[in-house]
């Protein structure tokens, strides 16, 4: 990317969450990663991946695979009317094309994602006024989001 080198600077809010920013040497700031003891994806969808701590001590570092896709995110940009510029398209073609993801695997995907799904996962971190309608829409916003997202393929 020829940024030069990178700085990551940690924040710690408390015992249970904390931050990297990750940030260029003229301090623009790139992205953040939020670290956190909780999580709302479900078991089935996490990885454990064993690590050396610094300190030599084994530990296991634990992350939603790379099935796991925020269909809620995917609505809000919807809702933003926000648009995948041609080389992302092109990236989402290429991974659904290397992946051999074919219609009835994304089909079977986005049926996935009902009222209970949605309500383990999002309703523990949506205010009570965005997710009420999702829930009394039984998730339809964002399987048709998925929808659109994917219809190329479907």
């Amino acid at each position: 990317m020829q940024l030069g080198d990178l700085r990551f600077e940690t924040a710690t809010d408390d015992a249970r969450e904390g931050r990297i920013f990750v940030t260029t040497s003229s301090s623009q700031r790139l992205f953040r990663v939020d670290l956190t003891r909780f999580a709302s994806a479900i078991e089935s969808e996490i990885e454990a991946h064993p690590i050396e701590g610094e300190s030599g001590l084994p530990a296991v570092i634990k992350s939603a695979t790379k099935e796991l896709r925020d269909a809620y995110d995917i609505h809000l940009l919807e809702q933003l009317r926000a648009m995948l510029s041609p080389n992302l398209q092109a990236h989402l073609q290429d991974t659904v094309l290397a992946n051999e993801i074919d219609s009835d695997t994304i089909s079977g995907r986005i049926k996935r994602i009902d009222v209970d799904l949605c309500r383990l996962e999002l309703k523990p971190i949506l205010p009570p006024d965005v997710y009420s309608p999702l829930e009394e829409a039984k998730s339809t916003p964002l399987r048709d989001a998925l929808k659109e997202l994917y219809e190329k393929w479907l």
